[in-house]
C-alpha cells in the first residue's frame, strides 16, 4: 500500500510544481498589463469585468475599451485562469496535508 501512496504523492507534487510554474507566467503577465495601463488587475476585473459574450460596450466612455478590447480580453482571461490555477493548488495542497 505503501508504494501506491508514494506515486499518488509524488504525482501531486508534481501538479503543485505546475500550478507554481503557471501562477509565476500569470503573475507575470497580469504585471505587465498593469505597467502598461496604469491599473491593478482588481480594479479592471471591477471595473470592466467580461461576461462570456460580451464583446462591446454601450457606455460611451469605455470606447477606448474597444479599441483595446484584444489586450483587455486576455488580460481578463488570465486572471481567470491565475484564480482557477489558485484554487487547483489550494486544493492539491489541501489534499497532501492529510
Amino acid at each position: 500500500m505503501s508504494v501506491i501512496y508514494d506515486e499518488v504523492w509524488i504525482t501531486t507534487m508534481r501538479e503543485v510544481e505546475i500550478c507554481r510554474y503557471s501562477l509565476k507566467k500569470y503573475e507575470r503577465f497580469l504585471r505587465k498589463m498593469e505597467d502598461k495601463y496604469g491599473m491593478n488587475t482588481d480594479d479592471f476585473v471591477k471595473k470592466y469585468g467580461f461576461s462570456e459574450d460580451q464583446t462591446d460596450f454601450s457606455d460611451k466612455d469605455t470606447r477606448k475599451v474597444r479599441e483595446e478590447n484584444i489586450d483587455f480580453k486576455k488580460w481578463y482571461d488570465i486572471y481567470l485562469a491565475k484564480e482557477k490555477c489558485s484554487q487547483r493548488m489550494r486544493e492539491l495542497e489541501r489534499f497532501l496535508d492529510k
